[in-house]
């Protein structure tokens, strides 16, 4: 079965965190440090400039919009009236860049650090997901991920996904009533997983003077890794994004994860399908 792909607006400079949110779409113009909304037509509308990279959205009950702030690792707090504050500091545990997020109904954000130095050419290495609780407490959920990116939280609210992006695959935790994360397992695995101690060294573009970074990181096997995602709809459904590169070009592939009617949940084989992205 084919697919097409429609392209819903264009311009930016790397999007990130792109979130559906009554009516609109939102995301990071990340390199730009812009948070943006986009109405069907495609309008835009900048909302808050973020000066050390913007990436993961989400919304507290209240309507505040959460706004990570990758560079100096704090959560940015957008309120209903457009005042921007500091809603937590993860500088005390996470060494380096913060990144991609969800935030639940509860208004807990999960929020995932690239866990190494990555605009300097390192090595990859594990890192954690942190926690951060409406009142702003933050505390490691999780820890030894291989660069957790593309959290998501299902609709019922019982699972938490992340892509560990390094290790080229989604990994599932079952959410307790305390937000504590529990039952670990692997729900798709994007072709043989790397020993730990032996992952593909990270090579980074040529830098900009303002980013570090102007392009996405990548492997040097090629590897297809799990990148981005988003859950939607009573049944719990995961969409993700995976990115490889072929004969020197990145392609893009959708992918769907659907959970069982009833029984326990089990990784069905992702469906989807490729392009090569123009330019």
């Amino acid at each position: 079965m084919s697919r097409a792909f429609q392209t819903v607006v264009d311009g930016g400079d790397y999007f990130e965190g792109v979130r559906w949110h009554e009516g609109r779409w939102y995301a990071s113009d990340a390199f730009r440090g812009i948070v943006c909304a986009f109405d069907p037509a495609g309008v835009r509308e900048d909302l808050m400039q973020v000066d050390a990279l913007c990436s993961g959205l989400g919304w507290l009950p209240d309507g505040s919009l959460l706004v990570v702030s990758m560079k100096d690792r704090t959560l940015l707090r957008r309120s209903p009236d457009g005042t921007v504050s500091t809603h937590a500091d993860l500088a005390p545990v996470s060494e380096h860049w913060i990144n991609d997020m969800v935030v639940d109904r509860q208004g807990r954000a999960w929020v995932g650090t690239i866990g190494f130095a990555i605009v300097d050419g390192a090595d990859p290495e594990p890192g954690a997901l942190y926690r951060v609780d409406p009142d702003g407490t933050v505390t490691v959920a999780v820890d030894g991920l291989w660069c957790p990116n593309g959290v998501v939280v299902t609709a019922d609210g019982s699972t938490l996904v992340v892509a560990e992006s390094f290790a080229a695959r989604l990994t599932a935790f079952t959410i307790g009533a305390d937000g504590a994360l529990s039952e670990r397992r692997v729900l798709a695995q994007f072709g043989t997983p790397p020993a730990p101690g032996a992952l593909p060294r990270c090579s980074v573009p040529p830098s900009s003077p303002r980013t570090g970074s102007r392009s996405t990181p990548r492997t040097t096997s090629g590897r297809r890794t799990p990148w981005a995602g988003g859950a939607c709809g009573s049944r719990p459904t995961v969409w993700w994004s995976t990115r490889s590169r072929t004969r020197g070009a990145p392609t893009s592939t959708a992918v769907r994860w659907v959970a069982p009617t009833g029984g326990p949940w089990r990784s069905r084989r992702p469906t989807g399908s490729s392009r090569r992205p123009r330019g």
